[in-house]
């Protein structure tokens, strides 16, 4: 990404959040992560689970419209609330571009993941997402993506 910068945010839970925004010559990217603490227990949290929303009617520079962007607020506080609490899984990053939005939890298992997103409450339609998993214990995604937005140090 050509540029990147970053601002300091927090979340009703008092934990530390950061927006950062990419742009390319094609489009626009916006990042949101979490600033865990250093002794957040990763380890229990050892599977990805990348949720992709493909935005309905994006704009020109692929970011979503006021609706979409208010249905998906209200799908990241369901899925956060149903998953958060009971320790099933953990939302650290979300990026947005491209005409899609990219939830990335981290779980205890994809298949507990899954059954909460079955009971959270739903719309009269089915969410518009997929879901990938994979083992990533180390959380190499979501240090690969912060570590793009992180300031280069100067000497």
């Amino acid at each position: 990404m050509a540029r990147r910068s970053s601002s300091a945010m927090t979340r009703t839970d008092d934990m530390a959040w950061t927006l950062a925004c990419g742009e390319t010559a094609d489009y626009v990217i916006f990042l949101r992560y979490c600033q865990l603490p250093a002794d957040f227990p990763r380890a229990r949290f050892p599977v990805r689970l990348n949720v992709f929303w493909q935005v309905a009617d994006p704009t020109p520079e692929g970011q979503p419209k006021s609706a979409d962007g208010d249905d998906m607020a209200a799908f990241e506080e369901r899925i956060v609330a149903a998953t958060e609490p009971a320790g099933v899984a953990v939302l650290p990053l979300v990026l947005t571009g491209r005409g899609e939005r990219e939830y990335v939890f981290y779980a205890r298992s994809a298949d507990d993941f899954l059954q909460c997103l079955t009971d959270m409450p739903q719309e009269v339609e089915p969410y518009p997402v997929e879901i990938y998993s994979c083992d990533d214990p180390d959380w190499h995604y979501y240090e690969a993506e912060v570590a793009a937005v992180q300031p280069a140090s100067s000497t």
